[in-house]
């Protein structure tokens, strides 16, 4: 397999991670906003500040695996 090819694969992955990780993160706020009292009353409105912190920052990290990626191809790298 080449060096390209792997490239795209590694960032049609990451791509897909992405995604996931948004899906996941919006199905948590989903959870809390069915029942408002339900993030007061048991502290997880501070597990969702967290959560979303790290989501955030490993969104990050895959969009500059991502942007690499993409270098690397057009030599940039």
């Amino acid at each position: 397999m080449s060096t390209n090819t792997q490239l795209q694969t590694f960032s049609r992955e990451a791509e897909r991670v992405e995604a996931e990780l948004l899906a996941l993160l919006e199905g948590f706020r989903e959870f809390l906003a069915a029942d408002p009292d339900r993030a007061d009353d048991t502290g997880h409105d501070d597990v969702l500040a967290e959560a979303e912190s790290y989501l955030y920052d490993a969104l990050d990290a895959l969009a500059d695996f991502r942007e690499s990626c993409a270098d690397t191809q057009s030599g940039e790298g």
